[in-house]
């Protein structure tokens, strides 16, 4: 893509708290990533997959982007300049990755909730996540929605940070009438593959059930300010080995790769 932004991208962003961006990636490179993705995930797809108490499952694959170029095509192609001009960041790394599918037929859903919720360990909440469909992202695939404007409501519940309890609803602990805009305002984002959808971490969000005959391929990358500070009394005991710090009590590059910086 162009690593060039558009300013109107901004103002969308800031007014709605996601953004869409079509044909990020696509032709060969699309290729290669989808093959890398397969490749990636075959040691962990063998056996059954974990269901739930309908019998839908949801693969979930952290920390193999980090290690793959090809996997981080689209970062590294223009959207880690986008992300740093959406945050209004000097500079960006990169917090956590992930793979993510979502089986034919059987694909679970994920319920409404704020990433904000799970890395509430930086402050302040100045974060993204940047999903990439390499396969049709539609309501019958399992995609992703959004509850438009939500960002601007602020953290809602307690802090659950390392939490997997992605499929809990979080709706009824809104306020009513946040709760009566859940609805109203749920918007689902439509992906072909190459195309990226980009949320902030106070936006709240969920996907659908997978009821389709297509398997569902995302690649998730969470990336954040470059100025934001670990808050070590919100992480678990324990949690804090994981966690380098610089001087300044920033994220370490060394463990959270810096993906874009304005000084360079």
């Amino acid at each position: 893509m162009d690593s060039a932004f558009r300013p109107d991208q901004h103002a969308f962003f800031e007014e709605h708290g996601w953004l869409v961006v079509r044909g990020v990636v696509s032709g060969q490179p699309l290729t290669r990533m989808t093959e890398a993705f397969d490749e990636a995930l075959r040691p962990h797809l063998e056996g059954d997959m974990p269901c739930d108490e309908r019998g839908r499952s949801i693969w979930q694959v952290p920390g193999l982007c980090h290690h793959s170029e090809i996997l981080m095509t689209h970062v590294h192609g223009g959207l880690a300049v986008l992300v740093a001009d959406l945050l209004e960041a000097g500079r960006t790394q990169l917090l956590q990755d992930t793979l993510m599918v979502k089986p034919a037929r059987v694909g679970a859903p994920v319920e409404l909730h704020q990433d904000y919720t799970y890395i509430g360990y930086l402050q302040p909440p100045k974060a993204v996540s940047v999903r990439l469909s390499l396969t049709a992202s539609t309501v019958e695939t399992g995609c992703m929605y959004v509850i438009d404007r939500s960002h601007r409501w602020g953290l809602q519940g307690d802090l659950s940070v390392f939490s997997d309890r992605l499929q809990e609803n979080t709706a009824e602990r809104l306020p009513v009438k946040l709760r009566e805009r859940v609805a109203e305002d749920r918007i689902p984002l439509a992906l072909q593959p190459g195309d990226v959808s980009i949320h902030h971490c106070l936006t709240h969000h969920g996907s659908f059930e997978n009821t389709s005959e297509t398997t569902l391929k995302t690649i998730v990358t969470h990336i954040f300010d470059g100025a934001c500070r670990l808050a070590p009394e919100r992480l678990p005991y324990g949690a804090i080995q994981y966690f380098a710090t610089d001087a300044d009590g920033g994220l370490s590059p060394a463990s959270f790769p810096v993906l874009f910086d304005r000084s360079a």
